[in-house]
């Protein structure tokens, strides 16, 4: 898991009884989107060498993708670094065209050395059912370590779904023989190896069933071949608040300098902590729980200098460093500020918790709870009511966390009110919490949203636009245990045809605003065309966008600013603000 946009086919928009201004023309929305812009999310950095001056300062550049910078003193950082800098060897795979030609370059001690293997294809059982990305060179540099998914009995998408299987391999490049290190009965993604080359680190989930789930950690010990579960799926949030873990990728730098500890950013319910996992004890501790910030991501780590990204609803991402504290004393974590943003002035924010009223508690994952990050401008006129933008997320299990969104900043300034909903089904509450969807999509989700809509003063006078993507719920969400051999029978059908919002397209009377990636692999782009014609029919107002070359998440540049303009103005319009 996790991105600072959100997809502007998962809005819906209420209108409260009106007494606040609005920005309306285009002109002025396109330039306050403009001016938002020039705080881009970052999503890795890379620490250069250290460089000792001739008075004795030691320094280094520390670069993202946006920009580098020379200002990382050590003698500020109180650390010595004396005999502590080293030279790490990189990997780079290229696909292999038809003379299967591969090409791996590594970097070691500053000597570039390229092997090139011609016609070279690993001799395994199943040399033709897997695919192999996530690759990296094995101890002592004898053979690659990857991760292979099955084809069999056909390819599965990997957009969105960790839960395709696959397995850990090691190929020696000696004898050609390929060896499996986890288990074939489950899905990995991530391995790592520790700095002194004696374990690799891994994340396991499930297959089929919740495309996102909770994550184990798993460890491969490369002497003694034995594997270990160092932190398991956590069912309901532990009493130190830990709800598992449900990162996407662990970043390519995840381990301390002494090869005992991995960090992590990871949806914590609405926040995103930094983690550390001890490996020896699948002891948990959050570096970042107790801060102001509401979103941390770990960009590098390198030989225990962190390089971090945080950011909060009302603050854009600021890069940070620090060193990582001794086993123990993990409580007295700080800080330097490289690059520092200014909080938004205008925006204020909070996190609302919420608990189901009773009658809408579900009987099998009964207690769960679920909340919301809700945004409003900070200077409103006593008494008023601001007109509401909901933002439930996609997925439907992915979570929305407490960190800068360029849209949902855009429009707080032009003066909405923006909630974003992390309904019961969510990512970051607990694998119970995920479960609990299944076979409820459609009326739990929806039910959760209503109720925040309806509660602390937000009572709307009229439902008045929607701008959604159409989804026929896939087989899982129906309530349905997938498999590659199951049968369509007429009862399934029916259950999924109940579950989709063409059941009750006679019921919409709100204009809609339709958002399709003409390349959409994951919901194919027909389904909306379909709901599209099935609205005109109906003489709703309804409006479809098509934009090519994107995919489900519409996240190109062009797709992002013109999808968000045009939701905008479609909510200015038919709220006649």
């Amino acid at each position: 898991m996790f991105s600072s946009r959100i997809p502007f086919h998962r809005l819906i928009s209420r209108c409260a009884v009106m007494g606040s201004k609005v920005l309306r023309e285009a002109a002025e929305i396109a330039q306050l989107y403009r001016d938002q812009c020039r705080f881009p999310a970052l999503c890795r950095a890379d620490v250069g060498p250290v460089i000792t001056s001739r008075y004795g300062g030691q320094y280094c550049n520390v670069y993202t993708e946006h920009y580098g910078l020379n200002t990382l003193n050590y003698v500020n950082l109180n650390k010595n670094w004396k005999n502590r800098c080293m030279w790490i060897k990189c990997t780079y795979i290229c696909q292999t065209d038809k003379t299967h030609l591969s090409f791996f370059f590594f970097f070691f001690f500053c000597k570039l050395k390229v092997i090139v293997l011609l016609k070279y294809q690993c001799k395994m059982n199943n040399e033709n059912h897997n695919s192999r990305p996530q690759a990296f060179w094995s101890p002592s540099d004898t053979g690659l370590v990857f991760v292979g998914w099955w084809h069999e009995p056909f390819r599965l998408g990997l957009k969105y779904c960790a839960n395709r299987r696959s397995s850990l391999f090691y190929v020696d490049l000696a004898s050609g023989k390929c060896e499996q290190l986890s288990s074939n009965s489950s899905a990995v993604c991530s391995p790592r190896l520790s700095p002194d080359h004696c374990r690799i680190v891994y994340m396991e989930c499930g297959i089929f069933g919740p495309h996102q789930q909770c994550n184990r950690l798993c460890m491969y010990d490369w002497y003694t071949k034995q594997t270990s579960v160092v932190v398991d799926v956590v069912q309901r949030a532990r009493e130190d608040g830990f709800t598992g873990i449900y990162s996407s990728m662990l970043s390519s730098r995840c381990w301390s300098a002494d090869s005992q500890r991995v960090l992590m950013s990871c949806a914590q319910r609405c926040r995103k902590d930094l983690l550390v996992v001890d490996t020896s004890t699948g002891e948990v501790t959050s570096l970042t729980s107790q801060s102001e910030e509401g979103s941390w991501s770990l960009l590098n780590i390198h030989r225990d200098l962190m390089v971090v990204s945080c950011s909060s609803p009302n603050c854009p991402p600021d890069l940070r460093v620090g060193f990582l504290p001794e086993k123990g004393s993990e409580s007295k974590m700080s800080w330097v500020t490289l690059e520092e943003t200014q909080p938004q002035a205008d925006i204020s924010w909070q996190t609302l918790n919420f608990s189901p009223p009773p009658e809408e508690d579900n009987s099998q994952y009964p207690g769960l709870d679920f909340n919301a990050i809700l945004l409003k401008p900070k200077e409103m006129t006593a008494g008023s009511k601001l007109p509401l933008v909901v933002m439930p997320h996609g997925g439907p299990h992915s979570v929305l966390v407490s960190e800068w969104i360029l849209s949902t900043a855009v429009l707080c300034k032009m003066g909405f009110s923006v909630l974003l909903v992390n309904y019961r089904g969510s990512l970051g509450f607990g694998q119970d919490n995920i479960l609990s969807l299944p076979g409820n999509i459609g009326t739990q989700d929806v039910k959760d949203v209503q109720t925040f809509v309806m509660a602390d003063g937000f009572v709307c006078v009229c439902v008045c636009v929607c701008v959604c993507v159409c989804v026929f719920r896939c087989v899982v969400e129906a309530g349905y245990e997938y498999n590659t051999d199951i049968h369509l029978e007429p009862a399934i059908l029916e259950q999924m045809l109940n579950k989709s919002p063409i059941k009750h397209v006679s019921k919409v009377k709100t204009p809609v605003l339709l958002m399709l990636g003409e390349d959409d692999k994951r919901v194919p782009s027909k389904q909306g065309i379909e709901y599209y014609r099935a609205l005109k029919a109906l003489q709703v107002p309804v409006r479809l966008l098509w934009y090519p070359g994107n995919n489900h998440s519409l996240s190109k540049v062009d797709a992002e600013s013109d999808g968000f303009m045009n939701a905008a103005l479609w909510i200015i319009q038919h709220l006649s603000l």
